[in-house]
C-alpha cells in the first residue's frame, strides 16, 4: 500500500471517528428530550446542604435521567438572564451526577 493510500485511510478513519462521536452526542441529547417528561404537581423543597434549601415550583418540567431501586434522578433545564450568578465548577469532571435532594414538606402533604 502506498504512503498516499495510508494517509487517505488514516484521514477517513479519523473523519469516521469524529462523525460517530458527534452523532452520538446529538442522538443522546435528542433521546433525552424526546423521552418521557414529567411535571411537578406539588412544590418541592430542594436541599444541597442543611443550610441551603430552596424550592422547585409546581409545573416545572423534569426529564427522567436515571432510575435506581429506591430513587429516580430527573433533569430540569434552567434559563438564566444574569450569567454573573453562576461560576465554573472547579471540581474534577467525572461521570457522576450529583443530584440535589427534593422532598415534600410534612406540613404540605395531603
Amino acid at each position: 500500500m502506498s504512503r498516499m493510500n495510508t494517509v487517505l485511510l488514516g484521514c477517513l478513519f479519523a473523519a469516521g471517528l469524529l462523525i460517530a462521536f458527534f452523532g452520538g452526542e446529538v442522538w443522546m441529547e435528542n433521546r433525552l428530550l424526546a423521552g418521557d417528561r414529567y411535571r411537578i404537581t406539588q412544590e418541592l423543597e430542594l436541599q444541597v446542604t442543611p443550610a441551603q434549601i430552596g424550592t422547585l415550583p409546581v409545573g416545572t418540567t423534569l426529564y427522567k435521567y436515571d432510575v435506581s431501586s429506591d430513587t429516580t434522578v430527573y433533569l430540569a433545564f434552567v434559563e438564566l438572564k444574569r450569567r454573573d450568578v453562576v461560576v465554573a465548577d472547579t471540581e474534577p469532571a467525572g461521570a457522576v451526577v450529583k443530584p440535589i435532594s427534593a422532598y415534600l414538606r410534612e406540613s404540605k402533604r395531603k
